[in-house]
């Protein structure tokens, strides 16, 4: 391979050449190299199939307003959102916007504590299960805990991997 890439010094060169003279299994193979190192240093150049970069663009084109349709309708979505979280707790009991709002933001406050503390005992949960799986087959749980990342590694790269494929091949979701 040195002396295809012209890396070989000049006696190396001729001992090999030397050889080659005299061994036919080894020419054959040199002459194969050659042929194939002839044939890769000059691939043919593929041009891109009529109306291509038209479709390119078109799908460009069409990704960036499905792309702006969609942060229009999350900001609408936002401000719609913000002008409840004002509007609603004005609106109840008849209180007026200061008391309303304050009750309003007191239920928020115990709902997001409630919620912390359910996830925090989930998670509780979640360890004893582990620890008692990882002492009844004898795994550390630093192991068990790696092996169930790794699994749920594994899941999403074959998902996005599936996903990319199916992109690549001109297919989305709904079959276009």
């Amino acid at each position: 391979m040195d002396a295809l890439d012209g890396a070989l010094a000049a006696s190396d060169r001729q001992r090999l050449m030397a050889h080659l003279e005299t061994c036919a299994d080894c020419r054959a193979g040199w002459e194969t190299l050659s042929v194939l190192e002839g044939l890769l240093a000059s691939p043919p150049v593929q041009r891109p199939a009529p109306g291509f970069p038209g479709r390119v663009d078109a799908r460009i084109a069409r990704f960036e307003s499905q792309r702006r349709t969609l942060v229009g309708g999350l900001i609408l979505l936002g401000a719609a959102a913000a002008l409840c979280l004002l509007a609603v707790p004005a609106l109840l009991n008849g209180r007026n916007p200061i008391e309303a709002y304050g009750a309003f933001l007191q239920t928020m406050v115990d709902i997001v504590s409630y919620g912390a503390f359910l996830s925090y005992k989930l998670v509780s949960a979640l360890l004893l299960v582990f620890d008692a799986l990882a002492g009844s087959v004898d795994v550390p749980l630093v192991n068990l805990l790696t092996y169930v990342v790794g699994t749920v590694l594994a899941v999403v790269a074959w998902r996005r991997s599936l996903t990319s494929q199916r992109i690549r091949a001109g297919t989305g979701r709904n079959g276009r």
